[in-house]
């Protein structure tokens, strides 16, 4: 989705990589992240205040896209539909607060974009590393951040070094 067309130069963005264990990076155009990795029943907490921080305002809430495949309904007993349903919190939370969702952006798409080599040429491994504990889905949600605002031309794209 080309969120720039319809919400120029954002003030603050928030990525999501949902599911039984949620990354969250947030974002400002002074470069600050600001990532977590937590528990789904601690995410709408987290959401709920960043949507109220920046309602109206010119924000971006950007959400992995889950797709139901045969598999998901065999996995249905391991929490699997927490990304289904931290997705329809964001989309309500981000339209009640007046900010654009994109809920479309696949993980493949990300993860072929923003490989570590590119988070860190962007700068943001130490504070991914220091929220990541156990749990590397916060560095997911980066990856989400780094190709929203690369596509829509909001940063540049982080040069990538021969040794990385």
């Amino acid at each position: 989705m080309r969120l720039s067309k319809l919400v120029p130069d954002p003030q603050a963005v928030l990525a999501m990589d949902p599911g039984s264990m949620t990354g969250i990076v947030t974002w400002t155009p002074d470069g600050v992240i600001r990532p977590y990795s937590l528990p789904p029943q601690d995410v709408y907490y987290v959401l709920e205040e960043w949507t109220e921080t920046w309602a109206q305002a010119r924000a971006w809430l950007v959400v992995e896209k889950f797709t139901i495949t045969a598999n998901t309904g065999k996995m249905s007993n391991l929490g699997i539909d927490w990304p289904l349903k931290l997705t329809g919190v964001a989309e309500y939370l981000a339209s009640r607060s007046g900010i654009l969702c994109d809920t479309g952006q696949m993980p493949s798409s990300a993860k072929r974009f923003a490989p570590d080599a590119r988070l860190r040429a962007a700068g943001w491994m130490p504070q991914l590393r220091a929220a990541e504990g156990k749990h590397d889905h916060a560095r997911d949600a980066a990856r989400h951040l780094l190709l929203a605002l690369c596509e829509n031309k909001v940063m540049e794209v982080p040069r990538v070094g021969a040794g990385d």
